[in-house]
Formats: structure tokens, C-alpha cells, sequence
């Protein structure tokens, strides 16, 4: 599946060139569809690494100690640095979200400022737009 960057253009400003509504409404529900799959990719990264992380710490009481495994993961700088590895790549990932969640509310803005009333593809990006907002 295709979804834009944000690097291609800003879609605010994108929206100024629309035409007429519906291809605002194709924009908009671009943006919102982006916005969904990095949610839902965000999603997935969190479960996963909460399964694991459970997974690790019940091997973990099973085997050791509680202060001998913390001295091994302290002694262990692989296991430290693939950690700091895996919550940056965490972070950026969920900064992308909030970009993509950021242009899509700042597009709707401009798409609303444009018509008298709130054009009617916004409720279905109501999972991802403000609408209190709008109205």
C-alpha cells in the first residue's frame, strides 16, 4: 500500500491547491489512512515487545535471581545497546505517527476553512480528526 510521506509536500499546503471538494476529500482521506496504518504499526511494535518483554522477564525469575540477573544485564553492553537500539527506533516510529496525525488535523483545517459547513468525508476520518473541532 502506498502512503505519502511527509517529506513529498506539506499536505496543508497541498490542500490549497485542490480543486473542488471531493478531491479534498481524497486528500484528507489519504492522510487519514496513513495516519491509521502507522497507528496500527505502532500498535503491533508495542504488543510485540511487551509479549517479549514478559517472555524474558518469566525466564528470567525461573532461572536467576532477581540482583544476579541485573548484574548480568548491567555486564552485558550488547544487550544494553540492542535495548537503547530497539526503544529509538520505538521513538521514531512513534514521532512519524504524530507527524502524520499533525498534517492530517492541520489539512482538515484548511479543507474546513475552504466550505460553510464541515464537508462529510471528515466523519470518516473520525477515528483520526478532532471533529469538535470543525463544527
Amino acid at each position: 500500500m502506498f502512503l505519502p510521506t511527509l517529506s513529498q509536500a506539506d499536505p496543508a499546503t497541498a490542500v490549497e491547491t485542490l480543486p473542488e471538494e471531493a478531491a479534498e476529500c481524497r486528500h484528507l482521506l489519504t492522510l487519514c489512512e496513513a495516519v491509521r496504518a502507522r497507528g496500527q504499526a505502532l500498535q503491533e511494535r508495542e504488543a510485540k515487545a511487551e509479549r517479549k518483554s514478559y517472555q524474558e522477564d518469566k525466564k528470567a525469575h525461573e532461572t536467576e535471581k532477581v540482583l544476579t540477573r541485573w548484574e548480568k544485564a548491567l555486564g552485558n553492553s550488547h544487550a544494553a545497546h540492542q535495548q537503547v537500539h530497539v526503544e529509538a527506533v520505538h521513538d521514531e516510529k512513534a514521532q512519524e505517527y504524530e507527524d502524520r496525525l499533525r498534517a492530517a488535523n492541520k489539512a482538515a483545517a484548511k479543507i474546513r476553512a475552504k466550505h460553510a459547513t464541515m464537508p462529510a468525508c471528515f466523519q470518516q476520518c473520525s477515528d483520526v480528526l478532532n471533529l469538535e473541532e470543525f463544527r
